[in-house]
């Protein structure tokens, strides 16, 4: 569990509206790490105009990863933490606590299938990205629906995934 102020080391324009906020786990106490599985969420303090705001956001990078810690969150209009969260910059420090949840891959599962819609591919993305990175056994299967190309989160990387003949990944995009 990590109670402490992490730097955001890089920000990542995913898609439309779309970022990827990569915290720097260099920031931890000696020895301590996150230990999270794949599908959890952090609950993170947002500087706000009306003061901290507090959400909790869906872990997007696999555990594997041991230096940073990534959410993806999407700018909605309505919502004053995700415009203040897509204004800050490299170098700015929140306060993350994590982890939490029980919506979690276990390595027992054989071929999972993960649907999802919009920015809620995040939680699958930690999950896929485990299974990739692991080399696990398991071919994952992303079903994934979005309003238009320029939404959909990750792109890229799906369809890198769709090449590999090693996974069951297809990206099918509508014309």
């Amino acid at each position: 569990m990590i109670d402490a102020d992490l730097t955001i080391a890089k920000i990542i324009n995913e898609a439309n509206g779309v970022k990827t906020f990569r915290f720097s786990l260099a920031d931890l106490p000696a020895g301590q790490t996150l230990g999270q599985k794949p599908g959890q969420f952090v609950s993170v303090q947002i500087p706000t105009a009306s003061g901290i705001q507090i959400r909790s956001f869906s872990i997007s990078s696999s555990p594997l990863e041991l230096d940073h810690l990534d959410i993806t969150v999407k700018r909605y209009e309505d919502s004053l933490a995700a415009k203040a969260l897509h204004e800050l910059k490299e170098g700015q420090k929140l306060h993350l606590k994590a982890p939490f949840g029980r919506f979690t891959f276990n390595d027992a599962d054989q071929n999972p299938v993960f649907i999802a819609g919009g920015n809620g591919v995040t939680p699958h993305m930690a999950m896929i990205r485990y299974i990739v990175e692991k080399k696990r056994s398991q071919k994952p299967i992303l079903i994934y629906s979005n309003r238009t190309q320029d939404d959909i989160i990750f792109k890229d990387e799906l369809e890198q995934y769709g090449r590999d003949k090693k996974n069951r990944s297809r990206h099918h995009p509508d014309q």
